[in-house]
């Protein structure tokens, strides 16, 4: 008894079948932090060297793009909200006590309780 062998041929994968992995939050925080850090700003190159997401400032990326290059105002709204949106910071904004920071990584006071976001599950 013979065995027949199908074979299928099918067309190669678009660029668009093939997605690349998708990157967790904390990946895209990280990255942000040392990407906003590297534009030689204070608060973000704290956060790089303790390793610890800080609360921000409410209004503090109108700080940051008087700063930097408006070529790089897109990149710096997509690095802020990839840091606003992480675990690590909705803990942070979570932590009893918890203290907004300055660009220059001074206090800019509480973090108001309506503020307050508990960390998601993953």
């Amino acid at each position: 008894m013979t065995r027949r062998v199908l074979t299928l041929k099918l067309p190669p994968p678009s660029a668009e079948a093939v997605k690349p992995a998708k990157k967790s939050r904390n990946v895209l925080s990280r990255e942000a932090v040392r990407f906003l850090a590297e534009l030689e700003l204070p608060l973000f190159q704290r956060m790089q060297k303790i390793n610890v997401l800080l609360p921000m400032a409410i209004g503090i990326r109108d700080d940051i793009s008087a700063r930097v290059d408006p070529a790089l105002h897109d990149e710096v709204k997509k690095a802020l909200a990839d840091i606003a949106y992480s675990p690590g910071y909705r803990y942070a904004l979570h932590v009893d006590g918890a203290r907004r920071h300055n660009l220059d990584g001074s206090d800019a006071g509480p973090v108001h309780c309506c503020h307050h976001r508990r960390p998601r599950s993953s």
